[in-house]
């Protein structure tokens, strides 16, 4: 794990930790503040910041906000750090996908929606707290990024679907000029050839992909 060592004084002044959660949208350092867990008087909080190019995070502790009860409500003495540094981990940005539960009513089949993967993978991004249009600019990197590997994974299935669909049409052709004409005349039974041919070598795409 990638670390490196900041001095408290440099933290200050590029407003790690902030004074509220709230002043991480005004920030050009401060990227992400966000509870972790809850000691027995404080809470412990991780604030995600950039510098020199390199995005960092580190833990610090915090009050907590218990309304109405008589609990101390000044800042831990040095946030909870000891000494006149701090140590950071190296982080970097990770998306992912997570269960949250809703009235029936506004949670419709994902069948229903009649919505594209884009705006699937863009509404996940939002859900994940990034800002509509930096949604939008993510999910279309992700696909873009995958589009080759999403290719391979589709192509075995439209192969196989459109070996079945020329068989199955040459068939149909076949059993109408029949009940017509009798007979399969030259043409026709070249036809099939080549339309059956077509659809064994699809499918032979597909055993050479697996």
């Amino acid at each position: 794990m990638a670390t490196r060592i900041f001095t408290v004084d440099y933290l200050s002044a590029i407003g790690v930790p902030p004074e509220q959660p709230g002043d991480v949208a005004d920030s050009d350092t401060v990227l992400d503040d966000r509870p972790v867990t809850v000691l027995k008087y404080t809470q412990q909080r991780e604030c995600v910041f950039r510098a020199d190019g390199r995005t960092y995070a580190v833990t610090y502790q915090a009050p907590i906000d218990t309304g109405d009860y008589e609990v101390d409500q000044e800042v831990p003495g040095g946030h909870g750090w000891h000494g006149d540094t701090v140590e950071a981990r190296e982080v970097v940005a990770w998306f992912v996908a997570v269960r949250r539960w809703q009235p029936a009513a506004d949670a419709p089949p994902l069948t229903l929606r009649g919505r594209t993967l884009l705006e699937d993978l863009i509404s996940m991004h939002e859900d994940g707290g990034l800002p509509s249009e930096t949604a939008a600019v993510s999910a279309g990197e992700w696909l873009t990024y995958h589009a080759d590997e999403l290719a391979a994974l589709m192509r075995p299935r439209l192969y196989s679907e459109a070996a079945d669909l020329i068989e199955e049409r040459q068939n149909d052709t076949e059993c109408k000029f029949a009940k017509e004409f009798g007979e399969l005349d030259w043409h026709t039974k070249t036809e099939g050839e080549a339309a059956r041919r077509m659809a064994r070598m699809l499918r032979d795409e597909i055993a050479d992909a697996l």
